[in-house]
């Protein structure tokens, strides 16, 4: 009976040992949790409050490489990838309204920062409003608008030189590109119509120095002659 009641003692003690440690242990995983969710809300905080002070300032990249760290970090946060769209959709946002203020240098240096930044939105590019195709479309065109507005700026000045250069890159850019072949065109056959005009003013000298030019850069432009 004695023997009994010690080991009924014991045991009693040993569970009794049990469910303070169960509850130390509970405790512990309660307050480690608690201090994970508490490090994980400040970097979320951190990150959001450094990216908005990066895209105020205008330096678009940092925003970016700021969310994309907290991205990778923590993926199945909603509202930090919500942010992370929404400074995105503010990005391009500035790229049109740089658009349509003219200001294409502006519009094609936000166009390609996103277009090298979008294979970092593949995980949500669902979730945005614009596509990667029309991000290429809308560069190209502010290419097309700038190159265009400084041939024109040229042309009035006598730089023809300048002009063509201008055209020339654009088209190493997009070689099989129609739009770009004829604005090219275009601008040679007003270089011409100069030369042509100056000619028959007997403004010989001056004509002589435009078709030079158009002669010096003619081997560059063979691809264009059926043109």
């Amino acid at each position: 009976m004695l023997l009994a009641a010690a080991l009924l003692s014991g045991i009693g003690e040993l569970m009794t040992c049990c469910r303070r440690v169960l509850i130390f242990l509970s405790v512990l995983l309660l307050f480690s949790c608690s201090s994970c969710g508490y490090v994980k809300r400040t970097q979320v905080k951190s990150a959001i409050d450094e990216a908005h002070q990066k895209l105020r300032s205008g330096d678009f990249q940092k925003a970016l490489d700021t969310y994309q760290w907290a991205h990778k970090k923590y993926p199945k946060d909603s509202g930090m990838l919500k942010n992370y769209i929404e400074t995105i959709e503010s990005i391009k946002s500035q790229g049109d309204e740089a658009f349509d203020r003219e200001n294409f240098v502006q519009a094609q240096i936000t166009y390609d920062l996103l277009l090298k930044n979008f294979p970092r939105f593949n995980d949500f590019a669902n979730l945005l409003s614009f596509k990667k195709n029309s991000l290429v479309t809308r560069l190209k065109r502010s290419r097309m608008l700038q190159a265009e507005k400084q041939a024109q700026s040229f042309l009035k000045s006598g730089d023809f030189q300048e002009g063509i250069d201008i055209y020339r890159g654009l088209t190493q850019q997009y070689p099989s590109d129609t739009t770009v072949r004829n604005c090219y065109v275009s601008l040679l056959e007003s270089i011409k119509a100069q030369a042509d005009l100056d000619f028959g003013r007997k403004d010989f000298a001056r004509a002589g120095r435009t078709y030079r030019i158009l002669l010096k850069n003619y081997s560059s432009l063979s691809h264009l002659e059926r043109f």
